[in-house]
């Protein structure tokens, strides 16, 4: 049987690996967190609350009333009063 070409990883390469994987992680964690919450704190304009859950904001201009023409008067025939309706047949 031949031997393996590579060597035995000792317990010090094993030691450096664990280290270097640990670290790996933690700046992969820390970019994401980064990627996540440092737009939210560097964001000028505050956002609607409305608008992150699909509700549209409406603006409303109401006219002034000076740039109005006065109403005309109501007239004197009353609209005819509509007839009344047939009672509801009773259900069996």
């Amino acid at each position: 049987m031949a031997a393996s070409a590579t060597p035995e990883p000792t317990s010090a390469d094993q030691e450096i690996k664990r280290r270097s994987r640990r670290r790996l992680i933690g700046a992969l964690a820390l970019g994401a967190l980064a990627v996540v919450f440092l737009p939210m704190i560097f964001d000028s304009e505050p956002k609607n609350p409305g608008t992150a859950r699909g509700v549209r904001e409406i603006s409303v201009k109401i006219p002034s009333k000076d740039d109005q023409a006065p109403l005309a008067a109501p007239s004197s025939n009353p609209a005819p009063a509509l007839a009344p309706s047939a009672p509801p047949a009773a259900t069996p």
